[in-house]
C-alpha cells in the first residue's frame, strides 16, 4: 500500500514529534484506509508526502521487537512500545524482523523461502499499531537466514574471515553479500512481505535492513564476537578473480600493479590485512595499508555492498509496484 514507484528508507531513528503550529497535526484515531508514500526533495531537505500531497514531518522510533514477537515473550512487551510511541505523537515505528527469528525451522529446504515464516505475531504487530493511529515501516534483517538455509547450501556462501571463522549470531552465519542462493530465497520472502502488507492500512514504507548489524555492514570489529576481516568465503574469493579479471583484462597489467610475478587470474587470493594493521580506531589512525593488492579488495568489498543494497532494494520497489498495478 505505501510505495508506488518510490522506496522509502529510513536508516536511524527520528527524533521526536514537534508538532508546532506550522506542523500537521498527527491523529491519533485508528488507521483504516491505505496510503502511498514517497519521499520528496525541497530545497535538499528530504520531505515524506501521503497520498501524492500531504506532507508530514519524519518522526519515527526503530524498535527491535524481533525477540518478543518470536520467541515466546508476552505480546505486552511490544504493545507497550507502541502505546508509548502513540503517547509521544510518533508519526511511524520501525520494527527490526530477523529472518531467523521468523523462520526458526533447521531441516529442509521448504518448497518456497517462504514456507515456514511465522506471519501471525507480525500481523498482530501490524494491527495493534493500526488500532493506535501509528504506521509502520518494517526492517527485514535479511543478513541471517534460517537454519535451514545453512543447511542446504553450507559454508560456501557464509562469510568468513581472514583466519577462517564465519560470522555467527545465535548459530545463524551471515550470508556473503549477492550469494546467489541468499537472493534467490530473500526475493521469495520480500515478494510474499510486500504481497501480504501493500495493502494494509498501517504500512507507511519498507526499510532496507541488511549488513552485518541491520547498518549496510560487514561484520567484524568485535560485533557479535566476529573479530578481524571479512569476507573471504569460497564464493567471493571466486566474485573478486572475476572483479579482477574485469578491472586488468590481461593477467601482467594485474603482477604489474600488485608486484608480483606469479600471479594467475584463476588463482589468485584476495589480500589479508597486515599483521600490525590493528582494528577500530587503531587501524583508522595508523599509516594505512597503500599496497595496491588491499586497495583492489577494498573496492571490491564496497561495490558488493551497494549491489546487494541495490538489489534488496529493487525487489521491494518491483513488488510494491505490482501490487499497485
Amino acid at each position: 500500500m505505501s510505495l508506488v514507484g518510490a522506496l522509502m528508507v529510513v536508516l536511524m531513528s527520528i527524533t521526536l514529534a514537534d508538532n508546532g503550529p506550522d506542523r500537521p497535526t498527527i491523529p491519533r484515531r485508528p488507521l483504516t484506509t491505505p496510503v502511498t508514500s514517497h519521499v520528496r526533495i525541497e530545497d535538499g531537505v528530504p520531505r515524506l508526502v501521503l497520498n501524492q500531497s500531504e506532507r508530514v514531518p519524519f518522526t519515527g522510533k526503530q524498535l527491535y521487537p524481533s525477540y518478543s514477537l518470536y520467541n515466546g515473550r508476552e505480546s505486552a512487551t511490544w504493545k507497550a512500545l507502541l502505546d508509548e510511541a502513540a503517547d509521544h505523537g510518533y508519526l511511524y515505528v520501525s520494527p527490526w524482523l530477523a529472518w531467523f527469528l521468523m523462520d526458526p525451522h533447521k531441516d529442509g529446504p521448504p518448497e518456497n523461502a517462504t514456507d515456514w515464516i511465522d506471519w501471525a505475531p507480525l500481523d498482530a504487530f501490524m494491527d495493534y499499531a493500526a488500532a493506535k493511529g501509528l504506521y509502520v515501516i518494517p526492517y527485514f534483517w535479511t543478513a541471517y537466514p534460517p537454519a535451514w538455509w545453512h543447511q542446504t547450501f553450507g559454508p560456501e556462501y557464509v562469510q568468513t574471515s581472514d583466519v577462517g571463522n564465519p560470522s555467527m549470531l545465535d548459530a545463524a552465519g551471515m550470508a556473503s553479500f549477492n550469494a546467489p542462493p541468499h537472493v534467490k530465497c530473500t526475493g521469495q520472502v520480500i515478494a510474499a512481505m510486500v504481497a501480504r502488507y501493500a495493502r494494509h492500512p498501517a504500512l507507511l514504507g519498507w526499510g532496507l535492513g541488511f549488513g552485518s548489524s541491520n547498518e549496510n555492514n560487514y561484520p567484524g570489529g568485535g560485533l557479535y564476537e566476529a573479530g578481524g576481516w571479512f569476507d573471504y568465503s569460497p564464493f567471493i574469493r571466486s566474485e573478486f578473480r572475476a572483479w579482477l579479471r574485469r578491472q586488468y583484462g590481461d593477467a601482467d597489467a594485474l603482477r604489474t600493479a600488485w608486484g608480483d610475478k606469479s600471479l594467475a587470474f584463476d588463482t589468485v587470493e584476495p589480500p589479508k590485512p597486515l599483521a600490525n594493521s590493528g582494528t577500530g580506531v587503531a587501524a583508522v589512525n595508523d599509516a594505512g595499508d597503500v599496497r595496491r593488492a588491499f586497495y583492489d579488495w577494498q573496492c571490491f568489498r564496497i561495490e558488493q555492498k551497494k549491489l546487494a543494497r541495490d538489489t534488496f532494494g529493487q525487489l521491494f520497489n518491483l513488488n510494491s509496484a505490482v501490487e499497485h498495478a
